[in-house]
């Protein structure tokens, strides 16, 4: 395939990925009537979803910034925590889904990671040297 076709489909998941960041900020500060029952922990699954294809879709189009998107994610879940408790009355600041963002996150950059570093069998002896 060729170099335009890669800059191409880059620039496609940067626009993907605005635009889900944009859509998910609307969601998360729009206001919710209170949920009754269901499962306790299903809003904590949802953050890890939602964090997991966010940190996804920024790897495959900032390839070379594995750290500024692992901290501009941590970033923006806690910054999305905090405005919750402030603007909203329905919503409140909560630590537990900050957490969640964060292992949504960190499991994807970790599987990337990994398949980075072990896919490569030289590169895999150099790691257990």
């Amino acid at each position: 395939m060729t170099k335009t076709f890669y800059v191409l489909l880059q620039r496609s998941f940067r626009s993907v990925f605005w635009a889900l960041l944009m859509l998910v900020t609307y969601l998360m500060l729009v206001e919710l009537a209170p949920k009754t029952g269901g499962w306790p922990y299903w809003d904590k699954v949802q953050h890890m979803a939602v964090f997991a294809l966010l940190t996804t879709l920024a790897a495959l189009a900032y390839s070379q910034k594995m750290r500024w998107i692992m901290l501009g994610l941590l970033s923006y879940g806690a910054l999305i925590e905090l405005l919750q408790g402030a603007l909203t009355e329905t919503r409140m600041a909560s630590t537990g889904d900050w957490l969640a963002d964060a292992v949504g996150t960190l499991l994807v950059l970790a599987s990337i990671w990994l398949w980075r570093n072990c896919s490569n069998p030289k590169r895999l002896r150099t790691l257990h040297k």
